[in-house]
């Protein structure tokens, strides 16, 4: 296959959401917290991250850590950062490595109505089974 078609690229997935309590500045810091994955899938499906990995998770989170006074750029981090984690579908575990190629505050899009703060997290899938 990949010789004939090349390495399998699937469509970049997109997903804006709110979360109506928290302003955009606490929202990016729910969002960006890898700790906080697990909490948000099923009860059958958890993510856990890999002991080899929390010293990059601790390192991503103060880097991107977004301070009073931030401004687009100011974030002081070397992307990718790599993160490892073992997925748990039914208690059968299997790795998953996520490639963060951005986060942090971004500056406005043309196309927004506002000039709120554009806050952008973007992961890929390095290693697994998707």
């Amino acid at each position: 296959y990949m010789n004939l078609v090349g390495e399998h690229k699937p469509p970049p997935v997109r997903v804006a959401f709110t979360l109506p309590s928290l302003g955009p500045a606490e929202a990016f810091e729910v969002v960006r917290n890898p700790r906080l994955l697990d909490e948000t899938t099923p009860f059958w499906f958890r993510l856990i991250i890999r002991q080899d990995s929390e010293a990059d998770v601790d390192d991503f989170l103060h880097q991107t850590k977004l301070h009073p006074g931030d401004v687009a750029g100011d974030a002081d981090i070397q992307l990718p950062v790599y993160l490892k984690y073992w997925m748990l579908a039914f208690f059968l575990p299997f790795p998953w490595t996520s490639k963060v190629t951005e986060c942090g505050m971004q500056t406005a899009e043309a196309q927004m109505p506002t000039p709120e703060a554009v806050y952008r997290l973007t992961y890929e899938q390095f290693v697994g089974p998707f």
